[in-house]
């Protein structure tokens, strides 16, 4: 099984996505809240299991295993499992105290493509300055900033 995104709006999304990317090696995902930006960047992890590693980037250990959960639901177990073998997860804060405590070990998070899921929440003092880290040492890496708006 693979991912199905809306023909409404998240395949046009999804083409922005990809566009960006192949542009700047960077795109957001700014939609409003219970649209579909997980099942973006699930589909742009189906999309890049040719890569190493992806790197996973939330706001809470809940989230990560909502996404691993959700991996789980779409594909079938061999699938899934190869899937979440080329993802590694971490919160904001676990990235952050890394980079407080052993920075040079934040090389462990080098990856091909990172999503920084709900990333409005990196822009807290200390959580942002290791994400501007990860990604200034890290400047190969395709990266998904996917964030949420109210209306």
């Amino acid at each position: 099984m693979k991912v199905e995104l809306d023909s409404r709006y998240q395949t046009e999304a999804y083409e922005a996505i990809q566009k960006s990317i192949s542009e700047t090696r960077k795109a957001g995902i700014i939609l409003p809240t219970g649209t579909g930006k997980t099942y973006l960047a699930l589909k742009l992890i189906e999309d890049n299991l040719d890569k190493k590693q992806i790197l996973y980037v939330s706001p809470s250990p809940t989230i990560n295993a909502r996404v691993r959960k959700l991996i789980h639901k779409i594909y079938d177990k061999e699938e899934a499992k190869a899937i979440l073998a080329k993802i590694k997860f971490v919160t904001y804060d676990g990235l952050s105290k890394r980079y407080q405590r052993h920075k040079e070990d934040m090389r462990e998070y080098h990856s091909d493509l990172i999503i920084l899921d709900e990333v409005h929440r990196s822009g807290a003092k200390e959580w942002g300055k290791a994400v501007d880290y990860l990604l200034e040492d890290n400047k190969e890496a395709r990266n998904i900033r996917n964030d949420s708006y109210t209306t």
